[in-house]
């Protein structure tokens, strides 16, 4: 086998694999692994967990976020809400109990996905 082997974009020809031939491409990464930019990440608290009857949302940078999504383990959207605070209650009495998560839609198009789970007494 005979191949050339470069990072940033440079396509790399793979000579004989089995009588096919073959390329791949990388593409540049341009964050550091590991570091998030935003800092709305660590200004958000979800309590309690688990939750019985509602779910407490506090964030400081709460004018970044444009909208609180709770989806079910399946992937079904079972509610959306609007921040216009920095503390947030959301009803969830009437959830089944399950694993669910609390996906925040940022208004720079990013979001953030956290987990809860909801429990009937």
């Amino acid at each position: 086998m005979n191949f050339q082997s470069s990072v940033g974009g440079i396509m790399m020809p793979y000579d004989e694999c089995a009588g096919h031939e073959f390329s791949s491409e990388f593409s540049n990464v341009s964050e550091t692994v590991g570091t998030k930019k935003n800092i709305v990440s660590r200004s958000v608290k979800i309590f309690p967990n688990p939750a019985i009857y509602n779910l407490y949302i506090t964030c400081n940078d709460w004018e970044q976020v444009l909208q609180l999504e709770i989806i079910s383990s399946l992937g079904i959207t079972c509610s959306k809400e609007f921040l216009n605070s920095s503390k947030t209650e959301l009803n969830i009495s009437s959830l089944a109990s399950g694993h669910y998560f609390l996906r925040i839609l940022l208004d720079d198009g990013r979001e953030e996905v956290y987990s809860f789970i909801k429990m009937d007494l």
